[in-house]
């Protein structure tokens, strides 16, 4: 059995999420290995794509799957979401985390469980500091 890699907590990595159905050409034969090379096929709202993610699991925990924040780019629209106090989000800088592309925000309410298999790339590890306060973020989202 082919052992699979290692990863830690608050590790940054691409993620292959999947392609969405409609994006899916109706004449394609979906049999499994289209849909195994595709990472699987996700539907309407689904969080899809490839996009980095933040990795929570302990690693105590990581064996064959993970769990993880997805990471999407900073626009406008998340502009208003911070200016309204949604609690859904969290933003990431390129100053304090020199390996991402642009500011980022962190979708707190997209945590995913993924097999290891969608794991493309490391990008890099967000500090202990930053880490503790997306734990307590994500917390105070869960929380009513």
């Amino acid at each position: 059995m082919e052992k699979k890699p290692y990863y830690k907590k608050a590790e940054i990595v691409w993620i292959e999420f999947g392609d969405l159905l409609k994006d899916i050409d109706y004449n394609d034969c979906l049999n499994r290995t289209d849909i195994s090379k595709r990472y699987g096929i996700k539907l309407n709202r689904e969080f899809a794509y490839k996009h980095m993610g933040l990795i929570i699991t302990p690693e105590y925990l990581n064996e064959g799957t993970l769990l993880v924040i997805p990471i999407t780019t900073k626009s406008s629209s998340y502009e208003n979401k911070f200016a309204k106090g949604y609690k859904n989000i969290f933003l990431l800088t390129k100053r304090e985390n020199p390996f991402l592309l642009n500011d980022s925000i962190l979708l707190l309410d997209k945590v995913l469980h993924i097999d290891k298999l969608r794991v493309k790339a490391h990008m890099g590890f967000v500090r202990k500091r930053i880490f503790k306060e997306v734990l307590h973020s994500f917390q105070k989202f869960l929380t009513p």
